[in-house]
Order: structure tokens, then sequence, then C-alpha cells
């Protein structure tokens, strides 16, 4: 054994993960990765470390990479569902991925069209969230 090593730290921001990795196996450190999203930085790129560069690094020490990932989309997108067949756009707001409730409502629209919609085309709403039909009855 050599005992501890030290090197300076490199400076890997904008570098790939696969390539920062390599480089800090042979520098003998203990690796961890952390993620953060970002549209903006193509995905496995290397965005910060810790230490930073320039710092004394020790063979063993913990050495973060943070890399990011792509943003995950938390919200969508409302679609116009009136005037559509009721099933039909229940698997429209679904394949969205938000939920229908579906109310039934005297009306003269042929039954099974969708009449009203709570959230209007393009409102944008939380993944899952849901979006009350009114469907028509038929005229009662």
């Amino acid at each position: 054994s050599k005992g501890v090593m030290t090197s300076e730290m490199p400076d890997l921001v904008d570098y790939n993960r696969a390539e920062a990795q390599a480089i800090l196996a042979e520098l003998g450190v203990n690796l961890y990765i952390k993620t953060e999203e970002h549209n903006d930085i193509p995905y496995g790129t290397v965005i910060a470390t810790e230490p930073e560069a320039g710092v004394t690094v020790s063979s063993g020490e913990v050495v973060t990479l943070y890399v990011a990932v792509e943003e995950v989309q938390r919200t969508r997108f409302v679609p116009h569902v009136v005037g559509m067949q009721v099933e039909e756009a229940k698997r429209l707001i679904s394949n969205t991925g938000l939920r229908s409730k579906v109310v039934m409502t005297a009306n003269e629209q042929p039954v099974g069209t969708v009449i009203w919609q709570n959230h209007g085309a393009g409102a944008e709403l939380a993944v899952g969230a849901q979006v009350e039909l009114h469907v028509s009855a038929g005229p009662q």
C-alpha cells in the first residue's frame, strides 16, 4: 500500500458523467452522485462538484458529482373535450395524465356528449388533477 494519496480536484464541470467518474476513479476517491433537474443542460452533464476544482482531495475521501437530468414535467394542459362523446373525452384526458369525473346533466345535446368542462382547454393542472365533465343525459 502507498498510503493516502492526495491530488488536486480537477475541474469536471461540463464533462459527461462517465468521463468524470473515470477521472475520479484514478484519484482513488469515493464517488457520490446527486442529480438536479435541468432542461437547458444536456442529460448526464456534470454541473458542479463538491469539493470544487483546485481543492486538495485524499484517496478514500468522498467527492460529490452534481449531474444534470431531464426536468420532470409536473403539470399538464387540459385538452378541449366539449362536443366529444364521453368515452373519447375520458380517454383523451387520461392520456394527458389527468383524471376525469363525469356528471350527468339534463340537456338537449345527444346523450353522452360532453357539454361543459370545469377547466377550460389549455388550463395548466398538476399531473393527476381532476377535470369535471358535464355530460348530456338527454332532455328530461
